[in-house]
């Protein structure tokens, strides 16, 4: 699994030149073979769906992409973010 923090020391996401070399690493790492999904995590604006979207774009058009979200409303509910998964 390939996990992407912006609120890390790195600052992963806070600009396009970052958000571009965030989408290459997951990239790089999916295409190793390394990981087969991701996790993008930060605060509102930091560009995590920009980040999804140029890695949904640069996946072989075979690829199952399945894309969950999160709200602080509804952390205390389990399984909360699986309510958006088609059947």
């Amino acid at each position: 699994m390939a996990y992407m923090d912006s609120a890390s020391n790195s600052g992963v996401l806070r600009n396009g030149f970052e958000r571009r070399a965030a989408t290459d690493a997951i990239l790089k790492i999916f295409r190793g073979g390394e990981a087969s999904g991701a996790v993008l995590v930060g605060e509102y604006g930091v560009g995590k769906t920009f980040v999804a979207r140029q890695i949904i774009e640069a996946l072989t058009p075979d690829t199952l992409v399945i894309s969950l979200r999160c709200s602080s409303i509804t952390t205390t509910m389990p399984y909360s973010a699986l309510s958006s998964v088609p059947v």
